[in-house]
């Protein structure tokens, strides 16, 4: 051990860098580096030539406030999130699939928080917005209306429940074939609900 560790002295490596630079990683606070980060980024958004309307602009909200969603900002998060909808919303038009795609990223933030209402409103207007753009039965959309069902399962609204795994059902089988395992399991869910509601 030690002639290789003389060995790669002499080729001239430091081994006390590799652990210095460790012992910084190790101390650094990810939550505010990723806040920091994201703060930076939208000041720059801020002073850009177009007054800060852009798709790029709108992706790169939307990509920071799915960022700091999974590092547990989750009321930053809700900010950048609702900059994006509002961005695509404005460039491209109210019912774009684009903007339905980025109020689904909104929805699981606000159900973070516990704002159970909001985010089903949030998945509602999705839901639409899918259904005029006849993009009902893309994986986008299934997993949008697989959330809703699931929200209202937990608030105990079991009609409408019942409603969405139906309409899963029917888009997974568009989209998978009937015989999928995809749609299988969506009835064996849906099966699971019935019984305990029944």
């Amino acid at each position: 051990m030690a002639r290789k560790k003389d060995s790669a002295n002499e080729n001239g490596l430091d081994t006390s860098t590799d652990t210095d630079s460790l012992s910084r990683l190790q101390t650094i606070d990810a939550s505010k580096t990723v806040r920091e980060g994201s703060r930076r980024i939208i000041e720059v958004i801020h002073r850009s030539e177009n007054g800060g309307k852009s798709i790029d602009i709108a992706v790169c909200l939307s990509t920071i406030g799915d960022c700091l969603l999974k590092s547990r900002q989750t009321k930053e998060s809700i900010l950048r999130l609702e900059e994006a909808v509002y961005m695509f919303r404005d460039v491209l038009g109210s019912f774009h699939v684009e903007v339905a795609k980025s109020l689904f990223v909104l929805a699981k933030a606000y159900v973070k928080v516990g704002e159970i209402e909001t985010a089903l409103e949030k998945l509602d207007e999705a839901c639409n917005i899918f259904a005029s753009q006849k993009e009902r039965n893309n994986y986008e959309s299934i997993v949008n209306s697989e959330l809703m069902a699931t929200l209202f399962i937990e608030g105990g609204n079991w009609n409408r429940a019942s409603e969405k795994f139906e309409e899963v059902i029917i888009m997974k089988s568009y989209l998978y074939g009937e015989n999928s395992i995809q749609v299988a399991k969506a009835m064996n869910d849906y099966a699971i609900i019935l019984a305990k509601h029944n």
